[in-house]
């Protein structure tokens, strides 16, 4: 105890963070040490790889190019184009610690991204530390111990490996949290603008979260003031309201994020459309229930929608001794504890405190987090009650000591019952010996026993956590990230057009679903894929309104399908699939092979395509385009524009109406099935595996599509999956779809879901659909659609590639030189938004969103010179907003220091 005091008895912090940094770098080290012995990187296979680690190349690149002097508001290798400054927010775009490990470019990308990932994980318990040294805690041991389980907890160890970029709220939490005791405590008020101000710069996702629950944090404390500290009910409300305050304060300090990032998070699909748990908004299931009693303290373990907690042992007895506990100062932690554990058990906390787009429980971090406050208030005391120099205990401690004790035994006991498996139980076994030693506390014992025995209980409960996550013999964690020798070359092996002689300008790359996405930054090409949290949300109608199954979530989009007209539309000049296999992968109508040398890809490429800019010479009402069918929108696209119901005025009398026209056949079929049963338009599955297939003649020269209305699988799973293939005498195709539940809808929610199966040669054809799981399977609709090919050639007369005469496109500017032979519009293959504004011919004029995701203009006859610019909608306000908050702070507080120096020599004088 004494090496974390002065020679004044009173707590040395920095002794504290000295000794919790040499603690921290151990484990941290334990930590990699399993993933060297795995032979992996900590980047995540799934988000890490294709959003977390991706954005870090991003900001990376970014900086050096900042350096350089140059900087994009908007590129096109995020889907087929986005703002990066709010797109990438949501990440690590304005992230002050991943720009520092950023511009360490004298390691590795890989070493870089790492040292990131522990960085967070040592400012999570450094925060605690700082918490504590506001809060005057006088036991800065018991805060060391704190800050370690903080850090270290099963829900760290698990999740910021995973999402290593949402991690600010690790530290940001308890930072906002010490900065309101500081307020409460000695009046300061600039640390809690700037700690909300840090959190807010970060990571906008994040700073939602932590917001919300420094709110309810503030919620509680203004009831402990008027309840329990017996302040006046107008005193407590009135410090709330100026904690509230200095929290909007710095929020407005960061305007120059939050505007522009607002802005597109109120247009964001996650939030307008239902995505992850649909089920009751009241309750989870049972298992839920009794997942989250038997793993709170156990390793390894995962309650479910990302509810992981994983306390340490340590913190289990300062928060049943406090439960029975009489003191006052105890109860609004108690509550708080409570409080946040109920929103666990409820699935509308899950959503709102996940920002409002879908159910899911990252937030329980704050869980720990409060348990180590706990211990940092209660310890302290309870070393004192039991300290060498203290008398008997008295009969409220012995009282006090009875159910402290029986709850650990009953706790102790239902764990070993409720584990199902050997290493689990065997790990349950050392938790349990672990709280045993424990029991010794409420005994009294000499201090410096005490405080060994909470050390020694620390440390067991951390390494528990640490080896029952990561040891490959338990939770294996390390299987799950990617291996060391493939992250260096992880995105350059999937550039899929290394090896041909790429056409010069602008174009796009379409792949097969397969190929991962988001790797178009490190390729340097422009794609139709992406999976970034923050997207406009005419970005998700326009690929959901078609159909297209690739819509994997409302955020996450693997490509157009192959289907042609859509590709032309997009610029997507080549079309890549995976070398091997031909079967597996359907080529788009008008694409040919590109003869490649040494490429594990296969590259089709089409001549016709020549500029993302095209003219329309009619159009069409967005409630028109609505009505039709998936499989038509794509070949209305093809013949006129699509107008919002709000801008016909802007064209109509200078443009005509166009009524499309659809060619398209429904093909009659045969059925037979193996392991199902069929009612109406359900497909009872049997078994897992089970096939359903259709027999039908193609006519050849068509394109062929599968198409279903809204389907619906029971019982409800996360991810339920089926086959499809397409055999025939010449050709085959297979491709892979998802179905949704009333509890899960991750695939996209689409109302009506369309597969391209290619254009086979006239004669039979098979199409099989075999389902991954057994259940009952809704296929509404269930259609086999061959359209004509010379459908799609429709183009060349719809629209008008010759009046464009000369194009050139950079990030943030487009210049377009037109010969319009008659009046038109004309159209960007690049999304829509606000941000763009347009000068032709000297004179500004409205961008028209088109074809619901694209940009328009509507010109007259004649030749005409066009510029386009963009700049992030909202930064010019944030900017604004920002300079006016930062220049009214520093004259507030050069006004409140100046009377401070005029009331300082009057105040000596009297005394």
């Amino acid at each position: 105890m004494s090496l974390f005091h002065k020679a004044s008895g009173q707590p040395s912090y920095k002794k504290t963070l000295l000794f919790y940094s040499i603690l921290c770098i151990t484990f941290a080290l334990l930590i990699w040490y399993f993933y060297m012995q795995a032979d992996r990187t900590v980047i995540w296979i799934y988000d890490g790889v294709y959003q977390h680690y991706a954005a870090f190349d991003y900001l990376c690149e970014a900086i050096k190019d900042l350096f350089h002097g140059n900087f994009a508001f908007f590129d096109y290798t995020i889907g087929q184009g986005a703002d990066i400054y709010t797109t990438l927010n949501s990440y690590n775009l304005t992230d002050p610690v991943s720009a520092l490990c950023a511009c360490l470019v004298f390691l590795s990308r890989t070493t870089r991204y790492t040292l990131m990932l522990f960085i967070k994980l040592y400012l999570g318990g450094a925060a605690v530390i700082f918490y504590g040294y506001c809060i005057k805690s006088k036991n800065g041991f018991v805060v060391m111990c704190a800050a370690l389980t903080y850090a270290f907890s099963g829900h760290m160890i698990y999740v910021l490996p995973r999402h290593p970029n949402f991690s600010c709220w690790y530290y940001c939490l308890p930072l906002i949290l010490a900065g309101v005791e500081l307020y409460r405590r000695q009046k300061k008020s600039l640390p809690l603008i700037l700690f909300v101000f840090l959190a807010v710069v970060s990571n906008y996702y994040a700073a939602v979260i932590v917001l919300m629950l420094a709110a309810v944090y503030v919620v509680l404390l203004f009831i402990e003031d008027w309840l329990i500290m017996k302040e006046g009910l107008g005193t407590a409300f009135l410090k709330g309201l100026k904690i509230a305050g200095l929290m909007i304060l710095g929020c407005l300090l960061a305007a120059v994020i939050l505007i522009p990032t607002g802005i597109l998070y109120l247009n964001n699909a996650r939030v307008l459309e239902k995505s992850g748990y649909q089920g009751s908004n009241l309750h989870y299931t049972l298992k839920y229930y009794l997942r989250f009693y038997k793993e709170s303290f156990l390793p390894n373990g995962y309650v479910g929608h990302h509810t992981v907690l994983g306390y340490n042992i340590v913190l289990f007895f300062p928060f049943v001794w406090a439960l029975f506990s009489r003191k006052r100062e105890y109860l609004i932690w108690k509550i708080m504890i409570l409080v946040m554990t109920g929103f666990a058990f409820v699935p509308f906390f899950g959503k709102v405190l996940n920002g409002g787009g879908y159910v899911y429980n990252r937030w329980v971090f704050c869980l720990p987090l409060f348990f180590s406050i706990l211990m940092i208030r209660v310890m302290p005391e309870f070393y004192a009650e039991r300290s060498e120099s203290s008398d008997q205990p008295n009969t409220h401690q012995k009282t006090q000591t009875l159910p402290v004790t029986l709850s650990i035994i009953l706790y102790a006991a239902t764990c070993w019952s409720l584990a199902a498996q050997d290493g689990v139980r065997a790990i349950a076994v050392i938790i349990c010996l672990a709280v045993s030693s424990l029991l010794l506390l409420s005994c009294r014992k000499k201090k410096n026993v005490l405080t060994a025995l909470t050390f020694v209980t620390t440390l067991i409960g951390i390494f528990i956590l640490v080896f029952g996550r990561y040891s490959p013999s338990i939770g294996n964690y390390t299987g799950e990230f990617l291996e060391t020798a493939a992250a260096e070359d992880f995105y350059a092996g999937h550039s899929s057009l290394a090896a041909v002689e790429r056409k010069d300008g602008f174009y796009r790359v379409d792949k097969f679903e397969t190929i991962p996405i988001n790797t178009d930054k490190m390729n340097h090409v422009y794609g139709t894929s992406l999976w970034w949290s923050l997207l406009p949300s005419n970005v998700y109608e326009y690929y959901r309104g078609l159909g297209l199954y690739t819509v994997y979530q409302n955020c996450h989009f693997r490509g157009l399908d192959a289907r042609s007209g859509l590709l032309q539309i997009a610029d997507a000049s080549y079309y890549t699939a995976p070398l091997g296999d031909v079967n597996v992968f359907t080529v788009p109508v008008g694409y040919e092979a590109v003869e490649t040398e040494n490429s594990p890809y296969v590259v089709y490429e089409n001549d016709a395509v020549s500029y993302p800019a095209y003219v329309y010479s009619g159009y069409m009402t967005r409630d028109t385009y609505d009505a039709l069918s998936g499989i038509d929108k794509e070949q209305a696209l093809l013949q006129s524009c699509v107008i919002e119901n709000e801008s016909v005025d802007q064209v109509s009398g200078r443009l005509s109406e166009v009524t499309p026209i659809c060619a398209g056949e429904s093909l009659p079929y045969q059925i037979e099935t193996k392991g199902i049963s069929l009612d109406g338009a359900t497909a009872i599955v049997e078994e897992n595996g089970a096939m359903m297939t259709l027999t039908t003649e193609m006519p050849g020269n068509c394109a062929i599509y599968l198409s279903f209305g809204k389907t619906r699988v029971a019982p409800p799973r996360a991810f339920t999956e089926a086959i499809v293939t397409r055999r025939g005498a010449d050709s085959a195709a297979q491709k892979t779809i998802k179905f949704e539940n009333e509890t899960y809808n991750w695939p996209s929610n689409l109302d009506e879901t369309i597969i391209y199966l290619g254009c086979p040669k006239a004669g039979t054809n098979y199409i099989d659909i075999q389902f991954g799981l057994s259940g009952e399977y809704t296929l509404p609709d269930m259609q086999i659609i061959a359209v004509p090919v010379e459908s799609y050639t429709a183009k060349e007369e719809a629209l008008s590639f010759k009046s464009v005469k000369a194009m050139d496109i950079g990030h943030d500017r487009i210049s377009v030189n037109v010969d319009m032979e008659t009046n038109g519009i004309l159209q960007l293959a690049v999304p829509y938004s606000t941000g763009w504004t347009a000068v032709v011919d000297g004179e500004k004029v409205d961008v028209l969103p088109t074809d619901v995701m694209y940009m328009g203009l509507p010109l007259e006859k004649g030749e005409h010179q066009i510029f386009l610019r963009y700049r992030t909608p909202g930064l010019l306000a944030g900017v604004l907003v920002s300079l006016l908050t930062l220049i009214g702070m520093i004259v507030s507080f050069g006004v409140r220091r100046r009377r401070r120096v005029k009331r300082t020599p009057h105040n000596t004088r009297r005394a």
